[in-house]
């Protein structure tokens, strides 16, 4: 196999396996962010008008940081004021 043909193999085995990653971490990251979801809305007993008001207190105290920090941050301050 000429050199040519063996740079457009390996290439193409690079692209293949970034596609393939970068949809097991969206998948992932996804999975994270239903977990953290679900997690905060069984500690508010179901209710999703207070489950949304805590995220948007936590997204207007720090609206620089993503969507799954404000979740994970909601449910943090919920244990720290049941203790």
């Amino acid at each position: 196999m000429e050199i040519g043909g063996l740079l457009v193999l390996v290439a193409l085995a690079v692209l293949v396996y970034r596609i393939f990653s970068t949809r097991r971490l969206k998948r992932s990251r996804e999975k994270r962010i239903q977990d953290v979801e679900s997690e905060l809305l069984r500690m508010v007993s179901g209710r999703q008008d207070v489950a949304d008001r805590l995220v948007r207190l936590e997204q207007t105290r720090h609206p620089d940081k993503p969507r799954y920090w404000h979740l994970e941050r909601a449910v943090e301050q919920l244990k720290r004021d049941r203790r």
